[in-house]
């Protein structure tokens, strides 16, 4: 799990928390390390954000969940990047299973700058026949998230240093 759910699509920590169930076919052995590896691409062969190395975890009871690991690997952004981890542990007896399954967690993504400005269904018009012009434009968010508020500022100077004849706030 990241952040306490599997496959999360929407994760804001930069330095998220990530746990697994701990299994032996020895049933009285204990977890008591653990590698964790964060990749770019879903086969590994891309960009490693982080890999843990073999580290010593408390003592995890067969069957049972790791306490939370935080990442602690090259800085993440909120960008809607998607990355992949797995996990392996360490037994008492120092023998390395297997890696688990590849799990995945995609980090938050802030809407993209808005496209295609109209004013009054025009691009830039040169003359307006209305004193309330109305406005729009196409919204785009990575996480796919629907818009739920909006800011127009209409400015004198086209580097919004002039004077401020409308904001919405």
């Amino acid at each position: 799990q990241t952040e306490g759910t599997s496959n999360p699509l929407k994760v804001y920590d930069t330095t998220p928390e990530f746990s697994a169930i701990f299994n032996d076919p020895n049933s009285g052995d204990t977890g008591i390390y653990y590698e964790i590896e964060i990749n770019t691409a879903s086969d590994f062969s891309g960009t490693v954000m982080w890999d843990s190395g073999k580290t010593s975890i408390s003592a995890i009871n067969n069957g049972g969940r790791s306490p939370e690991i935080s990442y602690a690997g090259t800085s993440l952004t909120t960008n809607g990047t998607k990355y992949y981890w797995k996990i392996r542990f360490w037994d008492n007896s120092n023998s390395v299973g297997t890696w688990s399954s590849t799990a995945n967690f995609i980090m938050s993504g802030s809407p993209t700058t808005p496209t295609e400005l109209l004013v009054d269904g025009m691009t830039n018009p040169t003359v307006l026949n209305s004193i309330k012009p109305t406005f729009s434009a196409i919204y785009h968010d990575p996480n796919s998230d629907i818009a739920s508020s909006y800011e127009i500022e209409v400015n004198t100077a086209s580097d919004f240093t002039g004077t401020v004849m409308w904001d919405t706030g």
